[in-house]
């Protein structure tokens, strides 16, 4: 889960002048980079990728829920049988 919401971010860059970056998307544990590796939590397991492949950035925008920094944690670690979370 991420520290700031977006509105506490906005509301952070307004107090401390700061500017932030366009570049940078919520995802399910963090906020992700332009071009940044990523997890995407994949029907079939989990998949590492970079960030602006194939469409995934996008895919960040609209569905953030299906990415996150750290490696899912699977329901049975040898094979691909759902997500603990």
């Amino acid at each position: 889960m991420p520290l700031f919401t977006q509105e506490e971010l906005l509301e952070l860059a307004t107090v401390f002048n700061l500017k932030l970056d366009d570049e940078v998307l919520p995802v399910r544990d963090g906020y992700v980079r332009k071009g940044q590796m990523v997890w995407w939590r994949a029907n079939t397991g989990p998949e590492h990728v970079k960030s602006t492949h194939d469409g995934h950035w996008n895919n960040i925008k609209n569905y953030p829920e299906f990415y996150q920094l750290e490696k899912p944690k699977l329901k049975q670690p040898n094979f691909f049988a759902g997500y603990e979370d």
